[in-house]
């Protein structure tokens, strides 16, 4: 579906959230975890330069590898 927002709002499927945000800010990249009913599964990524997308990608990756 067509957008016009500059982040993405995603659910990860093989971590809980709030892991994920964790384990992304302990790597220097932040996203936005929101801890309330409905909306606790979800992340807020927002889009940044191309090397901060790689940089979240290649984290993103490395917390699969270790599942």
């Amino acid at each position: 579906m067509p957008s016009r927002a500059n982040f993405l709002f995603v659910r990860p499927t093989r971590h809980e959230a709030t892991n994920v945000a964790a384990q992304l800010r302990a790597a220097g990249i932040l996203v936005r975890h929101f801890g309330m009913p409905g909306l606790s599964d979800w992340l807020r990524i927002s889009i940044g330069t191309e090397a901060e997308m790689t940089a979240l990608t290649a984290a993103l990756a490395a917390m699969n590898e270790t599942s």
